[in-house]
């Protein structure tokens, strides 16, 4: 689930697609949680970007993974 909204947010910077060149963040708030990615830098054919997830709830989130499809 984590990795399908990773993908959505990167879908909304453009990094898969067209990008409007001035986006560089996007949060996702799920429930207990929170998804950042940020574009660092960009160039023909490959981007430098951050993902950051933060818990933003009072448990602890277990069994969690973190996917990435290049």
């Amino acid at each position: 689930m984590l990795l399908k909204k990773i993908k959505k947010l990167k879908e909304e910077l453009g990094v898969e697609g067209t990008w409007d060149k001035k986006t560089t963040q996007s949060t996702f708030q799920g429930d207990g949680y929170s998804v950042y990615f940020t574009l660092s830098s960009y160039w023909s054919g490959g981007y430098n970007a951050s993902i950051k997830i933060e818990n933003t709830g009072n448990t602890t989130i277990e069994n969690w993974n973190l996917g990435l499809t290049i």
